[in-house]
């Protein structure tokens, strides 16, 4: 809820930076409408924000959970793939 209310509190409809933006301007158009039907709340775009938000870090969860036991069942794969990792990166340089 914080954030959506900071992107309420910086909102630019000439400047939309992300999904949270497109929501809230798509409320603002639909609160302006007086014949729309389709009216969403505050708390609607919450929801709708959090429900993203969840997804997106369950699916990259999953995903690496997944990974990290292919790796582990696949050693071959482990070496590959560390191989890959070295000669494309380097062992010296840290993650950003």
């Amino acid at each position: 809820q914080k954030i959506v209310s900071e992107h309420y509190g910086t909102f630019d409809k000439d400047n939309i930076r992300d999904i949270t933006d497109s929501l809230i301007d798509h409320c603002e158009d639909r609160k302006l409408d007086e014949n729309s039907n389709i009216q969403m709340s505050d708390e609607k775009v919450v929801g709708i924000v959090n429900d993203l938000f969840g997804a997106g870090f369950d699916t990259v969860s999953t995903c690496l959970s997944w990974s990290v036991m292919y790796l582990v069942a696949y050693p071959e794969i482990e070496q590959r793939l560390f191989e890959e990792i070295k000669d494309k990166i380097g062992l010296d340089r840290s993650p950003k």
